[in-house]
């Protein structure tokens, strides 16, 4: 058996070693078996040492290589992979006021809006829910910008931290210290978490004292890597 087979778009019901006409087609390195479907559908046998080559036609007997799977499962190509990977932001669409816990991080109740989800909702504010059938490595990035009422601003410290179903993480959490009465400062929290179907996060925070916190601003981005 030929190392290389070409495998024509629409001619698929035997083995062809022979130029091909049509202007597209795949060759496959190390091929075995292609099956008779409507379109591309060639079962491949796969190693770890092995790697299965794509090509596309430039004539009827040259072409470029456009891709291959290796037998570790990765796929190589020359090019750019274009594809939507899940994601997506939410951002705060009005200020929030309101008293933080002084012993725990807990949920900034915030108004918010979602942008350019994909398998990504937001059924509740300031929350992501992943949507996606397959678990998936995911960067989440936060960034509030707050101030704490000016009674009692100076010396406190605000925090926010990425929770994950309800839970702050714990290597999450970033602080500020308030040292002008009636500052606003921003705060930013970056997570890498692997996400199923159903988990979400959140935004939450914390601080030092009783005084009220505004959030003037909140923005959340989700992105699968």
């Amino acid at each position: 058996m030929r190392d290389s087979v070409l495998c024509p778009f629409a001619k698929m019901n035997s083995f062809d070693s022979s130029p091909i006409l049509s202007t597209y087609f795949f060759r496959i390195r190390k091929f075995l078996f292609c099956s008779n479907f409507f379109g591309i559908n060639c079962r491949l046998c796969l190693n770890t040492t092995s790697s299965h080559v794509f090509y596309a036609a430039t004539s009827s007997s040259t072409s470029n290589e456009v891709g291959r799977i290796a037998g570790t499962g990765d796929f190589i190509s020359p090019g750019t992979i274009y594809g939507r990977l899940p994601g997506g932001a939410l951002y705060s669409a009005a200020a929030a006021t309101f008293t933080p816990s002084t012993i725990a991080f807990t949920k900034i109740p915030i108004s918010t809006i979602s942008s350019s989800l994909n398998q990504f909702t937001m059924p509740l504010i300031n929350k992501l829910q992943y949507s996606g059938t397959t678990s998936s490595p995911i960067v989440v990035n936060v960034t509030i910008n707050a101030t704490i009422s000016t009674s009692s601003a100076l010396s406190t410290i605000m925090g926010i931290a990425i929770a994950q179903n309800g839970t702050a993480i714990s290597y999450t959490p970033m602080f500020v210290t308030s040292t002008i009465a009636g500052n606003y400062y921003f705060i930013s929290a970056n997570a890498f978490i692997s996400m199923s179907m159903n988990d979400y996060i959140e935004a939450f925070a914390t601080s030092t004292n009783t005084s009220t916190m505004t959030v003037q601003s909140l923005t959340m981005s989700v992105a699968a890597v």
